[in-house]
């Protein structure tokens, strides 16, 4: 299954708006959408990982107060390659 990111963003903000999640999380999907359109090793990485890996990455992201921060992402995914099944 290939991720959408642009709508776990729509669910995420959703979320926010309704109150359930902290208003982090739309700094930190925005942060994710804006770092996906840029940089092609990241949007490789999001296309080949489940979503529930996207949304744990959120939530690390939110809880290191990394909201904003790219460099915090490439990092990221740096130490969490995709793997690969036979």
């Amino acid at each position: 299954m290939k991720t959408d990111i642009h709508a776990i963003a729509k669910n995420i903000l959703h979320h926010v708006d309704m109150h359930i999640l902290s208003p982090a999380y739309a700094i930190g999907i925005s942060t994710i959408v804006g770092f996906y359109a840029k940089d092609a090793r990241f949007r490789r990485w999001v296309k080949n990982v489940p979503p529930s890996r996207i949304q744990k990455m959120l939530a690390v992201m939110v809880r290191e107060c990394a909201w904003r921060n790219e460099a915090w992402l490439a990092e990221y995914i740096r130490n969490r390659p995709v793997r690969i099944r036979a």
